[in-house]
C-alpha cells in the first residue's frame, strides 16, 4: 500500500525494525440547530419543533519515529510524520463521518386538579443517517481490510413515544412517574476494516465487496417511580427504575475473531432503587446521602456458534455495579466553604459471563473555598482561591474503563483476559477566580 513504509531511520533500506510512536487525531464539527414553538391554551402547553445537526468526524493515526533515548519530536504529532515511499503520510486509520441528526417532537404539558397534576405525553421521531469513508490505511484491526477505499452509508431511527405523570400529594409530598422509550444506533467504528476479498497490485488495494453489518440499532423501555418529600429540615427523595432493553449493544473483545467490536447481546433488564437525603443548613453545617442498588442481568445465552452459547443468561452486566453511597458534610460561613465527601462503589464485573471482577473501593475529596473582599477601584469582582484534592488518601483502585470508553470482553481466561486501569491517585489544586 502505498508503495510501502519510507527508510524510516535513513540507512539506505527499508530491512530495519524501527520504535515508532503514533497516536489517534480526531477533528469534530458539530453545528445543529433547534427550533421550538410553545402554544398555550386553556390548561393546555404545547410545545413542538424541529432539530437538526451534521456532525463531521475525520480520525486520523499518524505516527513519528522514536529516537534512541526514547524521546519523539512531537508528543502532539503536528510535524516529522511517517511518509510512504510515495510521499503520503503514514496512517494507522484514516476516516472520515458524516453523522446527519434529524429529530421532529411535540408534547403537551396538561395541568388539572387546580395544578396539582400534571400529565406530560410526547412523541418524536429520531433519525441518524452516517456517511463513513474510509481511506487506504495500515490499520490492523482486520489485517488487508483497511488498506483500500470504501464507503458505508447507514440509517437509523425510530418513533419515541413518552408519558410523564406527577402529582403533588401535599404541599411537602410529590409523587411522579415517568414511561419514556429510547434508542441507540451502533458507533461508527462498526464501519472499519469491513473490505473483503482484498488484493493488492503495486502498491493500491482492491477489494470484491463488504461484510455484513450486524449489529441493529438498540431500544429501552425505561420506567421511573418515585418521590419527593421536601420538609423544614431535610429533603428526600425515592425512586424506583425498570429498563426493558431489546437488542442491547455492548462493546467488548471477540475471543474468535481477536477484535473488539460491537455486539448485540440480546434482550436485557435493568432495575434497581435510588435513595437520596439531604439536610437544610444548621449553623452552617448541612450533609447529603445517597444509597443507588442496580441489578442488570441479560436475559438469554449469547451465540458463539451456530450450536454453541456464551453462559450469559442471568448474569450482571459489565462495569455496573450492584451498589453505589455516597456522604458529603460541608460547612458554610460568610466567605468559607469546606466541603468533605466520601463515595462507595461495589466490585464490577469485566466480563458478559462475570468470570472476571474487580474489587470495590471508597474514595474522599475534599472541596474548600475562600471569597476574598471586593478589592475597589481594580476592575474584579468576587475574587474566590479554591482548593480541591481528589482521592485525599490516595485510594488504589481499578476502574473498567479508559477516556476512550469500557474496555471488556466476552469472557476472561484463557483467550479474552479484559484489560483494566488505575484509578487515579491524590490530585491537589489551587485556583483564584475574579470576574470582571
Amino acid at each position: 500500500m502505498h508503495g510501502g513504509i519510507a527508510d524510516i531511520n535513513a540507512d539506505g533500506d527499508t530491512l530495519d525494525t524501527v520504535l515508532v510512536y503514533r497516536g489517534s487525531l480526531t477533528q469534530t464539527y458539530r453545528p445543529g440547530v433547534t427550533t421550538s414553538l410553545t402554544y398555550m391554551v386553556d390548561n393546555h402547553r404545547i410545545n413542538g419543533g424541529v432539530w437538526f445537526e451534521q456532525a463531521r468526524h475525520r480520525q486520523t493515526q499518524p505516527a513519528v519515529a522514536v529516537d534512541n533515548n526514547g524521546g519523539v519530536t512531537d508528543i502532539w504529532l503536528g510535524g516529522n510524520l511517517l511518509k510512504y515511499k510515495d510521499g503520503s503520510t503514514y496512517q494507522g486509520r484514516n476516516q472520515n463521518t458524516v453523522s446527519t441528526g434529524e429529530s421532529v417532537f411535540v408534547q403537551d404539558t396538561l395541568d388539572l386538579l387546580a395544578g396539582k397534576l400534571q400529565i406530560t405525553p410526547a412523541f418524536s421521531y429520531r433519525r441518524i443517517k452516517r456517511g463513513f469513508d474510509n481511506y487506504a490505511n495500515s490499520g490492523t484491526a482486520a489485517p488487508g481490510s483497511s488498506g483500500v477505499d470504501y464507503g458505508v452509508d447507514k440509517s437509523y431511527g425510530a418513533a419515541l413515544p413518552s408519558l410523564a405523570v406527577s402529582y403533588q400529594a401535599t404541599d411537602r409530598l410529590q409523587v411522579f412517574s415517568s414511561l419514556p422509550k429510547n434508542f441507540k444506533a451502533p458507533g461508527n467504528f462498526e464501519y472499519q476494516s469491513l473490505a473483503s476479498g482484498v488484493t493488492y497490485i503495486n502498491g493500491v488495494g482492491t477489494s470484491t465487496g463488504s461484510l455484513p453489518l450486524t449489529v441493529k440499532q438498540e431500544t429501552s423501555i425505561n420506567l421511573d417511580v418515585g418521590a419527593r418529600y421536601r420538609g423544614d429540615l431535610f429533603r428526600a427523595s425515592a425512586t424506583a427504575f425498570y429498563n426493558k432493553f431489546k437488542d442491547r449493544i455492548a462493546s467488548s473483545f471477540d475471543p474468535v475473531e481477536q477484535l473488539t467490536h460491537d455486539f448485540n447481546v440480546g434482550d436485557s433488564v435493568t432495575k434497581g432503587l435510588e435513595l437520596e437525603a439531604g439536610t437544610v443548613p444548621i449553623g452552617g453545617f448541612s450533609a447529603y446521602g445517597s444509597l443507588t442498588y442496580t441489578k442488570s442481568t441479560l436475559d438469554s445465552d449469547m451465540p458463539k456458534s451456530a450450536t454453541t452459547f456464551y453462559p450469559t443468561a442471568g448474569k450482571q452486566f459489565p462495569d455496573t455495579p450492584k451498589g453505589m453511597a455516597a456522604l458529603s458534610l460541608q460547612y458554610a460561613n460568610g466567605p468559607y466553604l469546606i466541603n468533605v465527601a466520601g463515595k462507595y462503589t461495589t466490585s464490577r464485573f469485566l466480563t458478559l459471563t462475570n468470570d472476571v471482577a474487580i474489587p470495590g473501593f471508597t474514595t474522599f475529596d475534599l472541596n474548600a473555598a475562600w471569597k476574598l473582599p471586593n478589592p475597589s477601584a481594580t476592575g474584579f469582582k468576587n475574587p474566590i482561591v479554591r482548593l480541591n484534592v481528589s482521592n485525599i488518601f490516595s485510594k488504589q483502585y481499578f476502574m473498567a474503563n479508559a477516556g476512550s470508553g469500557s474496555n471488556i470482553t466476552i469472557v476472561g481466561s484463557p483467550t479474552g483476559a479484559p484489560f483494566y486501569y488505575a484509578g487515579a491517585p491524590r490530585f491537589t489544586s489551587v485556583t483564584f477566580q475574579v470576574d470582571y
